[in-house]
């Protein structure tokens, strides 16, 4: 037999790769990951946005939903700590929530959410209650909540 042929055979059953072959890979995953940390790191900011806003929103309507199933008065405070915006619940099972930290309320603060027995608002004047929901990494975009005096909750994306 010929010995190019037996080296060629003997080449093919060797197994792995060679030390060029997995600096190509290692370049090439380099590139993909290089392009997908950016839009990783946006569509996470916009998510924790949208997320605060839908969690505010569903507690203030669970605050509104324990004051009528429990016949009593409950709030919602909006309030700043520090640099971080938060809201402490006065509802029994409502937790304490910090906001991400470039997510804040775009009215006075502190601001108080109440309902009584009724599920009527008993905070923020006669009209409306208005909550702006803005975040630094989302210029263009605001979330609005609005509660009116029946208790009503409803929550608007606002692009500009």
């Amino acid at each position: 037999m010929d010995t190019a042929l037996i080296n060629t055979r003997a080449r093919m059953k060797e197994k792995g790769f060679t030390l060029l072959e997995m600096m190509v890979g290692v370049a090439i995953l380099g590139v993909l990951v290089s392009i997908a940390i950016p839009n990783y790191l946006t569509w996470n900011a916009r998510y924790e946005f949208k997320d605060t806003a839908r969690i505010l929103s569903s507690n203030i309507m669970l605050s509104r939903v324990t004051a009528m199933s429990q016949n009593t008065t409950r709030t919602i405070t909006l309030s700043v700590a520090g640099d971080m915006t938060q809201y402490n619940s006065f509802t029994p099972g409502l937790p304490n929530i910090i906001f991400p930290s470039d997510v804040s309320i775009n009215n006075v603060l502190p601001m108080t959410v109440g309902f009584n027995a009724f599920g009527q608002k008993t905070t923020g004047g006669a009209g409306n209650q208005i909550i702006n929901i803005d975040s630094a990494s989302q210029p263009n975009t605001r979330y609005v909540l609005t509660i009116t005096p029946a208790g009503k909750i409803t929550i608007v994306v606002q692009n500009f």
